[in-house]
């Protein structure tokens, strides 16, 4: 019996310790280059997570899974979460589908 093997995920897209608008324009050229693959973000470096920031990640999340690939969030600092607390968004990210570990 022969074994299904997934191709494994491609590097992490790092967040900036800052996610302004500079970082955010960064963030948004990044994923557009990645449109057809599965994608894993990682905030651990994450002390401010603007508005426009978790606007684009709850917009990708949402592009990504209705195109049915995956869009996951790994090694999330507590910075992170708690912008997300202060935007109102966190469920937006991780109930739409999102993975977060």
């Amino acid at each position: 019996m022969s074994r299904k093997v997934e191709p494994p995920m491609p590097d992490p897209v790092n967040l900036a310790p800052r996610m302004n608008l500079q970082a955010t324009k960064t963030l948004h050229a990044r994923l557009a280059e990645l449109t057809s693959d599965d994608v894993t973000i990682d905030a651990s470096a994450v002390e401010f997570l603007g508005g426009l920031a978790a606007q684009t990640l709850v917009a990708a999340q949402r592009t990504w899974r209705r195109n049915g690939r995956i869009f996951a969030l790994r090694n999330c600092s507590a910075a992170f979460w708690q912008s997300l607390d202060e935007l109102g968004m966190r469920a937006l990210l991780v109930t739409e589908g999102g993975l977060a570990w």
